[in-house]
């Protein structure tokens, strides 16, 4: 059984879609199936920090990006964004260009 956003204790969840999102994310973490990268703007209004934390503590083989000055949807259009995804998906010594 997963764990249900109630848990999660964050008045920045009451929105149902939101709600749902972690709740997917923190089944896949706790079922250890694949790694998941949470990916926070700095700015967002949607995901707090806390939640962050939550996901990370109570998921398994879960990490965390914040990206400076960048509301809650990074568009990973800069190279800096860009190499996030590629050292999460590829690792850091490969060359994906």
């Amino acid at each position: 059984m997963g764990v249900s956003s109630g848990d999660l204790g964050t008045g920045l969840l009451d929105r149902r879609g939101e709600r749902a999102a972690v709740d997917r994310v923190l089944d896949r973490a706790r079922a250890g199936n694949s790694a998941v990268l949470v990916v926070r703007g700095e700015q967002s209004d949607l995901l707090s920090r806390e939640t962050v934390a939550q996901m990370i503590e109570k998921g398994r083989n879960v990490s965390s990006v914040e990206i400076p000055g960048v509301g809650h949807a990074p568009a990973f259009l800069s190279a800096d964004q860009i190499d996030i995804v590629k050292r999460f998906f590829i690792g850091d010594g490969a060359d994906a260009s």
